[in-house]
């Protein structure tokens, strides 16, 4: 196996943290055969210890809303560079339908300022060569944020 030359490289980073909310995740990858990469996201109401999801942070509709924030993000990309390909949004030949929208197992984290940011995986709506694709939505993370404070707040 030493002549295999197996190398495997595992890390994390700490994206948000303050009294009430962990947001962190823990990226890799192996190199054998081939090359392997992998990121895993927590996001940890602390008050609680649970894990949050879109719906606590963003309520009931976070899914369409993410959606749309997204899709609004890519057609802004493809204005500045109609030469990207991002798969079921502007590619009707190869892979429609690709993108199957932002749903429940869909990756997230929040970032120091606070914003919710979708985190796509490579080959998942673009190009592998393209990477991992990061989608900011900016202050949708109030309605966590407002709920947070009520519940804080004596009556």
């Amino acid at each position: 196996w030493q002549a295999r030359d197996i190398e495997v490289n595992v890390n994390y980073e700490i994206k948000h943290q303050n009294e009430t909310t962990l947001s962190l995740f823990i990226d890799g990858w192996i190199s054998w055969f081939n090359f392997e990469e992998f990121r895993k996201f927590y996001n940890i109401d602390l008050v609680t210890g649970k894990e949050m999801t879109l719906i606590d942070l963003l309520g009931e509709d976070a899914y369409e809303y993410a959606e749309a924030e997204v899709v609004k993000q890519i057609h802004k990309m493809l204005e500045e560079d109609p030469n990207l390909c991002f798969w079921g949004i502007n590619d009707s030949e190869y892979m429609e339908d690709e993108f199957i929208g932002v749903t429940e197992s869909t990756p997230f984290y929040i970032n120091a300022d606070g914003n919710i940011v979708i985190s796509i995986n490579k080959n998942n709506i673009t190009p592998a060569v393209i990477g991992i694709m990061d989608f900011i939505l900016y202050n949708l993370v109030v309605h966590w944020l407002q709920s947070q404070t009520s519940v804080a707040s004596p009556s």
